[in-house]
This record gives structure tokens, C-alpha cells and sequence, in this order.
């Protein structure tokens, strides 16, 4: 009998129930959710990060130098032998001693056998390959000798079949890429010849001949082609030219010489008895790091364990004497910067879930409301047959756990399960947060239960609670500007105090508002009372009469405009300053880098929206004071201004000041000097031409970002205008820097580069910059997110003035009934639901794109975007009316919905029975 006296008001008020239920199972749903996607988002940003990162700089990579140890009867013996059988175990052993965030990420160890030949002024690197005829006029080529164990699972065969066994008759089997034999034009059968060192065994041992310069001559016979089975592999990654020819211009200015190297393999079992005597022989081995199994939670672990790991030297078990293999990698720094990146991004994703959190809380107690105001007079009946107040709001709270906790319970599962089929990942805080989504409506319920007489105004007491929610709000702010966010340690980890400003924020503007609202309307009244009609005198004094219910709806409005408005200039803010980067990035519209002939450059001036084209022509090497070799290009000032003209101001090269100043100098040469200056002070040096020493006066100095086209270290910038007519005849032209007209297709003027300039330069441009930036998963995680919070924000905002309005359906719906009798029309009568609901929707609105812009900055101020965007300047707050505007159209179309369910809900009435019916009350 107590149980069905217990469920018998879920029928009588089942509407009410339900949409609690609702609400509890839409709240609890998106709640368990947000974790989840939020966690996934930034773990699949930072594995994008990782695998974008060069696999040469995050693989753990090393080099254990071949060398002769004393072997056996006093004789001189390799240590490729020893190296090669003993790294399998040693690197198997250290791989095992790793920490398990290292273990987890990276692959087993590998290893390859490698000679380069003897380095020689002026060549190519490997061993020098004799010129045939179908080689290309004017160039030279270099082959490295490769032993891999694992080359039949790296490689497939194209054509012919694989090396075996090592020199017979001068002559040693080798196989190399087919892309590189197209390039050398290098049939299947047929026969190169390197030249060896003349210090390497002789005829003798190898049997070989000798030059005419007594080097020992080797035969490379091509006995099969291969191609890589997977491109994307980290062995293929990590070393170009085991795929295809690598192409570089001679860096003697008098040399018009093109460089090739590439890279054959020959049998593994063959290379440690012949490797000291191909040249410069050593031991390359890595452990590859695999991106896809990195979580974000681990990253710092992973720095750490890295870091660890490479400060221990690996023993190479090949005995005494031999070096062992000391391992280098950025991983460490890769790692702490993707934790940077992602640092930010779950605390901006959890202050955009206040939107729809705060909407729903407040929809949860409008409703509350809307259910204990129906059930009123059966509560005072109990409180007045001597039921307590606890029994009272006890069993209200049972009676709606019977209701939300099965929806919470659903909500929270489904979401759970969707996230972890999705994502991989199943939150272990699920089961809290749903245990949190089923307490706390019944206890709402039970707040708002409030006993007769207790809903009186305590003007002190709500006097104390608003004074001491604006003074929390004030602290939190300035604490924050004067703290700073924390710094990212754990990118899962949100900041507590960053996440808690805003929600004290909004609740401090929802106090002004409340207490700013009553003189607003006044002003309002006397504007009505000046008005034709009876409509805005009734409507302004049913407006103010109806105060009791401004709070939550007025909260969940002024909270989903703040955050929605925070969310839009926010992610503007980042798109924004990633596109202004690029420019920056990129060194122009459009870089160039490679070699270029005069005919080429003419047709890159050609080409349609170019407006100027600055060549980089590399003279030769310039010395600094403490005898430091610096390679020297030469360029034009001015066309390298107007190619820059959309680089800001203090990442110019040739910036207006720096030119002027070296105008004034007599003799003196504008230059810009990279990545030394702030280092070592450099102020002069000195560049030989060959012919005469010419005297250099640094004008200027940069870091090497200010010219991303250039891969040296250092470098200086001459203005070809101020050096000898000698010096710009000899140099070389190496790249180019393109200015694109206002209006013209960037993409397109790259693309129309790249075929003048021809496959093997390198062209880059603002446009690829761009695609670049927003390839990847985190802007566009952030955007769905953001526009997410937005709806939803927006949904639970028409739903807690959907309720509001309905708690005074019975007052209004006989409010209209008498002034239909009196000869009010259907408009007038929607016009007075309007007045219930405009004024306090407008207020919020204004008061929340206020609140949301204040948020923004203060935020953008605090937060360290440039971690996020990857920009080189810190990104600044981006205002965009349009985004703005958006935001208000879209609440304001949320109110308009609300209102028209609220005047359909009015005309289906009927006035009569109204009318009967209030009679029949009293």
C-alpha cells in the first residue's frame, strides 16, 4: 500500500516527471560524454603531431663506429663483425629495461651496416661512381653501401632477383631502388664503378684494379630493383635516399656542379669483411617510435623515460674496444611540446561545457519548480495533517529518483558505451558522474519543496550571498591574471581555477543583471505608460509583478550566450592567427628552394599574380671574427621587401630601418645574420669572393625562423647592390622568394612554380601552410565541440523559458481569458505573453555577449594560445562581429520558439471555461 501511495503521483504529475527525465537523461548522456571526446580529441591531435614530427628526430637513433681492435695472434681485426651479431640481443635487452611508457611506443630495436666512402672537398657524399655517358652533363655521383638483415621484409622485389655473396673478379652483386636506377638510367645486369679510398686494401685482397690516380676501382653489378613495401615506414623515412636520388648543388660558388647520392645494398654477410675498406664504415640502429600508440596521458612519462633512456650508452656485446651505442633523440622535446599543445584544449573545452551544463541545471530547477508549484496545495495538505517537513521533501525526492535515476542510469551507460566503441577508452569516471546526474534532481526537487511561508524574501541574507558571490568572482579573476594558467604537466588535467572563473563570472553578472532588471523595466514602464493601447501599460505591470521565476531562466540564457560567444571568438581567435602565421612560416606567398637558371626565374616573373620575384644566390662562405665559416647569400633589398610585403613588420629581412642605416654607411653591405647573433655578438665579417677579401658590417641580426626557406644553421643575407660586380657574376641562384598580387589563387602560383622550378625543388607557399594547420584533427575537433556546446546550450535555454512560461500558464491563461472578455484580439493577447518573456531575454542576451566577451579576453589573455595554433607571435583576441552576431540571431530565434509555444499554447484556451473554472476555485 505505501509503495502505490508512493507511485500514485507519478501518474497524477507525470509530465512533470518525464520532462525531469529528459533533461537528467540528455544532461547525464552528454556529462559521461564530454571526457571522453574531449580525452580522444587531444590524444588523436597529439599522435597527428607525433607522426607529423620528422621520424629522424623522434625514432631513438645512434651510431656505433666500425673500428680495428686487436684480434686474434696480435693481428688487427673489425669490429663490424662483432657489432653486427651482437646489437640483435643487446638492443632486444635495453628494450626491455625501458620504462613502460618508453616500451609501449616504440618498436623493437633495428640495425644496418653502412659505408659512405671517404669524404672528399667538393664532392658528393658516398663513394665517388665514375661518369657514364648517360649521366647528366655537369654532375657528380655518390653511392653508399647498405647491409640490412631485414631488407626482404622492407623491400619487395621489382625485377631481377636479390644480391648474394660478396667481390668475385673485382665485382660485388648489389640491389638499389627502382625509382634511383630510372634516375641513373641503371639496367638490371649492368655495371657501375666506384673508386675507393687510396688507403683501402688493394688488388691484392679484393681483387681490384687501380686508376690512374691509384684508386682501387669496384664493379656494382645491379642484379635486381626494389621498391618499398610500405613508403611510411620508418626505415625508408629515415634515410630519402634509400628510396630515390638525393640532389644538391656544389657549395663552391665557382663549381656549377649537380650533386647526386644514392644508396645501393649489398649482402649482409658480405658487408663487415669489406666495410673499412668501402670507407667512413659504422653501425646505424634505432628503435622506431610508433605514433598511433601514444595516449596523451602518458606524454610526460614518455619525456621522462626517454630522457632516462638516452643518458645510458647501450653495450653492443662485441667485446673489448669496441664503442658502445649511444642513442639521441627529440622525442623528449617533442613530447614536452605536444603536452604543451594539448594542454590548453581540455580546460577551453570544459568552460565551453559550462553553456549547456549551467542551462541544464537551471532547466532541472525550473522544472523542480514547475512540479512542487503543481503539486502545492497536496503539500499543504500533508504539512497540515502533521506531516514534517522532512517527510515531506523526502518522499518528493524518492518520488523523483524513481523517475531520473533509471534515466540517468540509461543516459550515462549509452554514452559510455558509445564513447568506448568509438574511441577505445571507457572513462573511469563514468560510473561517478552518472551517480552525481541521479542525486542531485531529487534533491533540487527537494530544495525547491519549500514549506509555507519560507519562500518570503530574506533581503539581508540574499544581500550577503550576492555580495559574496561578487567578491569570489573578483578574486578569481585577479588571482588568474596575476597567476597565469598552470602550466601544462598533464594534458588531461584541467585548471581547476580557469574552469571555475568563468562559472563565477556568469553568476556574478546574473547578480547585477537581477538587481540592474527592476530599474530596466521602470525604465521601460514609463516608455509603456506614454504608449497607445492598453497592451504595454498591462504587459509592463505583469512583467514586474512576475519576479519570482527571473533567476534560472535568466541564468540559463546569460550562461549560453557567454560560453556561445566565447566559444565563436575563440576558435575565430585560433583560425585567425594560424592563417596570419603562415605568411611567417612560410618566409613569403610562395619560397622557392632549389637551383634555378636565369630562363627559369624569367618565367617565374611571368607567371600570372606574381608581383615580384627575389632571388637567393649563394656566393660562397663568409668568416666571422672568432673564424666560424658562414654560408653567404646574395639578394636584392628591395625585391626581397616587396616579396615579404605580408610578413609583419619585425620578421622582415630587409626592414626599412635596417636599409636606411646601412645606406648611411659608406662601404657597407646590408646583411642579416642568422640563429649566431644573440649568441655571440656578431657585428662584422669578412667574405672572400675568390678574388679579394670584401669587409662585411652586420647591420641586422635574425633567428633562423625569420628565414624558414634556408636550411642552414647559419647563415647571412648580402645586398647584391653594395658587393662587386664579380662577386654577383659567379654566384649561383638556390631559391627564390615569390610575392602573389591581392585577389590571386596563392595555390595555383605554387603549383605553376613547382613546374617551372621542376620536381626536385622544394616550393612552399601560405596556401599549403594553411592546409597544413588544418589537417589536422584538433581545430576541427574544437569547432564540432564548440558548435555542440552552442546547441546544446541553446536547446536547454528555449527549454528553461519553455517551463518558466508554463509555471504561469494557470495565472495567465486567466489573465487573458477576462481580457478577451473585455474585447482583446488574438494579437494583443500574444503581445502580452511577449512581455512576460522579451524584457528579461533581451537583458540576458546583452548582459551574456558582454559576459562572453569579457570571458574571451580574459581567457585569450591568461591562456597561451600559441602552444595550440603553433604560431610564432602570440595569437591575439580576434573580435568578429559576424560570429557575434551569429550568436545573438541564434538566442534570439531560441526566444522566439519559446514565445510561440507559449502564445499556442494561450489561443487553444478556451475563455469561458476558463473563466468557470477560476469561479468553481473560489
Amino acid at each position: 500500500m505505501g509503495l502505490r501511495l508512493l507511485l500514485l503521483p507519478l501518474r497524477a504529475f507525470r509530465s512533470g516527471f518525464v520532462a525531469i527525465a529528459v533533461v537528467v537523461l540528455i544532461a547525464t548522456a552528454g556529462i559521461v560524454a564530454w571526457p571522453a571526446v574531449t580525452s580522444a580529441l587531444v590524444t588523436a591531435d597529439a599522435r597527428d603531431r607525433m607522426k607529423q614530427s620528422p621520424v629522424a628526430s623522434r625514432d631513438l637513433t645512434g651510431t656505433v663506429p666500425v673500428q680495428l681492435i686487436p684480434g686474434l695472434e696480435g693481428r688487427l681485426a673489425s669490429t663490424a663483425g662483432p657489432v653486427m651479431s651482437g646489437l640483435p640481443d643487446a638492443l632486444q635487452r635495453a628494450r626491455h629495461g625501458m620504462q613502460h611508457a618508453l616500451r609501449s611506443i616504440t618498436g623493437a630495436g633495428r640495425f644496418v651496416g653502412r659505408s659512405d666512402g671517404v669524404n672528399a672537398p667538393n664532392s658528393p657524399q658516398g663513394l665517388r661512381v665514375k661518369h657514364v655517358p648517360s649521366d647528366p652533363e655537369l654532375s657528380a655521383l655518390g653511392l653508399s653501401v647498405e647491409a640490412d638483415p631485414h631488407l626482404h621484409s622492407d623491400a619487395t622485389l621489382v625485377s631481377g632477383r636479390w644480391q648474394r655473396g660478396g667481390i668475385h673478379d673485382g665485382t660485388i652483386e648489389v640491389t638499389v631502388a627502382a625509382a634511383t636506377a630510372k634516375q641513373l638510367s641503371w639496367k638490371v645486369g649492368a655495371d657501375r664503378t666506384v673508386a675507393l679510398a687510396q688507403s683501402s686494401a688493394g688488388p691484392r685482397s679484393l681483387g681490384l684494379t687501380k686508376d690512374s690516380d691509384g684508386h682501387p676501382l669496384l664493379r656494382l653489378r645491379l642484379v635486381g630493383t626494389v621498391a618499398p613495401r610500405d613508403a611510411g615506414d620508418d626505415f625508408w623515412q629515415l634515410d630519402q635516399v634509400r628510396s630515390r636520388l638525393g640532389v644538391s648543388v656544389s657549395p663552391d660558388p665557382n663549381s656549377k656542379i649537380t650533386f647526386y647520392h644514392g644508396l645501393v645494398w649489398i649482402d649482409q654477410d658480405a658487408w663487415p669483411q669489406l666495410a673499412l675498406s668501402l670507407g667512413s664504415p659504422y653501425v646505424y640502429a634505432w628503435y622506431p617510435v610508433k605514433p598511433t600508440a601514444i595516449e596523451v596521458g602518458a606524454l610526460p612519462g614518455i619525456a621522462a623515460a626517454s630522457t632516462a633512456f638516452l643518458a645510458t650508452p647501450i653495450d653492443t656485446g662485441a667485446g673489448a674496444g669496441a664503442q658502445p651505442l649511444r642513442l639521441t633523440s627529440r622525442l623528449p622535446g617533442i613530447a614536452h611540446s605536444v603536452t604543451n599543445r594539448e594542454g590548453p584544449v581540455p580546460t577551453l573545452l570544459a568552460i565551453v561545457a559550462i553553456g549547456p551544463l549551467g542551462a541544464a541545471v537551471a532547466l532541472l530547477f525550473v522544472g523542480a519548480r514547475l512540479m512542487t508549484s503543481g503539486r502545492a496545495r497536496e503539500l499543504h495538505l500533508v504539512r497540515a495533517r502533521g506531516g514534517s517537513e522532512l517527510r515531506v521533501r523526502g518522499t518528493l525526492a524518492l518520488q523523483t529518483a524513481v523517475a531520473v535515476v533509471p534515466a540517468a542510469i540509461v543516459g550515462g551507460v549509452v554514452a559510455a558505451s558509445a564513447t568506448s566503441a568509438l574511441f577505445g577508452t571507457w572513462q573511469a569516471s563514468a560510473l561517478l558522474l552518472i551517480m552525481v546526474c541521479a542525486v542531485v534532481p531529487p534533491l533540487a526537487v527537494a530544495i525547491t519543496a519549500s514549506a509555507q511561508g519560507a519562500g518570503r524574501h530574506r533581503p539581508v541574507t540574499a544581500l550577503i550571498a550576492e555580495l559574496f558571490v561578487l567578491a569570489l568572482a573578483c578574486a578569481a579573476c585577479i588571482l588568474l591574471l596575476q597567476r597565469g594558467a598552470r602550466a601544462a604537466t598533464d594534458p588531461t588535467v584541467v585548471d581547476p581555477l580557469l574552469v571555475a572563473t568563468p562559472l563565477l563570472l556568469v553568476f556574478a553578472v546574473c547578480v547585477l543583471v537581477l538587481r540592474a532588471y527592476p530599474t530596466v523595466l521602470r525604465l521601460i514602464g514609463r516608455m509603456a505608460r506614454s504608449s497607445r493601447g492598453a497592451v504595454s501599460p498591462v504587459g509592463w505591470a505583469s512583467a514586474s509583478r512576475s519576479d519570482r521565476g527571473r533567476l534560472w531562466p535568466l541564468f540559463a540564457t546569460l550562461t549560453g550566450v557567454a560560453v556561445a560567444v566565447f566559444a565563436g571568438t575563440t576558435f575565430t581567435t585560433l583560425v585567425t592567427s594560424a592563417a596570419d602565421d603562415a605568411v611567417a612560416r612560410v618566409g613569403a606567398d610562395v619560397s622557392i628552394s632549389g637551383p634555378l637558371s636565369a630562363v627559369q626565374v624569367r618565367r617565374l616573373e611571368s607567371i600570372d599574380g606574381v608581383t615580384a620575384v627575389a632571388q637567393l644566390r649563394l656566393a660562397g662562405l663568409g668568416r666571422t671574427a672568432d673564424g666560424t665559416d658562414i654560408p653567404v647569400y646574395l639578394v636584392d633589398a628591395a625585391d626581397v621587401s616587396s616579396a615579404q610585403s605580408r610578413v609583419s613588420a619585425d620578421r622582415r629581412l630587409f626592414p626599412a630601418d635596417a636599409v636606411a642605416a646601412a645606406s648611411a654607411e659608406r662601404g657597407g653591405v646590408v646583411t642579416v645574420l642568422g640563429a649566431v647573433p644573440g649568441e655571440r655578438g656578431v657585428r662584422s665579417l669578412t667574405f672572400d669572393d675568390g678574388r679579394s677579401e670584401v669587409p662585411v658590417r652586420v647591420v641586422k641580426s635574425a633567428p633562423a625562423s625569420d628565414a624558414p626557406f634556408l636550411t642552414d644553421a647559419e647563415w647571412a643575407l648580402l645586398d647584391e647592390n653594395r658587393v662587386p660586380a664579380s662577386v654577383r657574376a659567379e654566384a649561383t641562384t638556390v631559391g627564390a622568394l615569390i610575392g602573389v598580387r591581392d585577389g590571386a589563387d596563392t595555390a595555383r602560383v605554387a603549383a605553376a612554380a613547382q613546374r617551372v622550378a621542376g620536381k626536385a625543388a622544394r616550393v612552399d607557399s601560405t596556401a599549403a601552410e594553411r592546409d597544413r594547420q588544418g589537417k589536422g584533427p584538433l581545430l576541427a575537433g574544437l569547432q564540432a565541440l564548440m558548435i555542440a556546446g552552442t546547441v546544446l546550450a541553446l536547446v536547454m535555454a528555449i527549454g528553461a523559458l519553455l517551463l518558466t512560461l508554463a509555471m504561469a500558464r494557470g495565472q495567465r491563461a486567466r489573465l487573458l481569458a477576462v481580457l478577451r472578455t473585455l474585447g482583446f484580439d488574438r494579437t494583443q493577447s500574444a503581445a502580452l505573453v511577449a512581455w512576460e518573456v522579451v524584457p528579461l531575454a533581451v537583458t540576458a542576451i546583452v548582459a551574456g555577449v558582454a559576459a562572453g566577451l569579457g570571458l574571451s579576453w580574459l581567457v585569450v589573455t591568461v591562456v597561451d594560445l600559441r602552444a595550440v595554433t603553433g604560431a610564432l607571435a602570440r595569437p591575439q583576441l580576434d573580435l568578429s562581429p559576424g560570429v557575434i552576431g551569429l550568436v545573438v540571431a541564434l538566442f534570439v530565434v531560441g526566444t522566439a520558439i519559446a514565445l510561440l509555444v507559449a502564445v499556442m499554447s494561450a489561443r487553444r484556451a478556451d475563455p469561458a471555461r476558463t473563466l468557470r473554472a477560476s469561479e468553481e476555485e473560489l
